[in-house]
């Protein structure tokens, strides 16, 4: 999904390989709501994952054990902040990733 308002909840889900995880698990966070944390162009939420789960999908409308048109790709874990260690933050998907996709279908 594309230009979805930032004010949402997301879950993001991926496989964190740093301490205390290994990789070996997939783990979320679920109904983490947006903040903007002051970051222009990106969205980041409260939640600890670690290196590994880099490029890991933000789901919105997400439901445990469900799968195709309840749940939507609405971010990607891109990084973290220094000043802020348990929030891990996306870009935001909007025109410019329309367009890409526009392309490629």
């Amino acid at each position: 999904a594309w230009n979805q308002p930032r004010a949402q909840y997301y879950t993001p889900i991926g496989y964190p390989t740093a301490s205390p995880y290994n990789g070996g698990r997939m783990r979320y966070c679920p109904n983490r709501y947006f903040d903007s944390y002051g970051f222009v162009g990106t969205i980041g939420v409260a939640c600890y994952m670690t290196r590994g789960a880099s490029g890991s999908p933000w789901l919105t409308n997400f439901v445990v054990g469900s799968a195709g048109e309840m749940n939507y790709l609405n971010g990607t874990f891109v990084t973290w902040h220094p000043d802020f260690p348990n929030v891990i933050i996306s870009e935001y998907i909007g025109d410019t990733a329309k367009s890409f996709y526009d392309t490629l279908y």
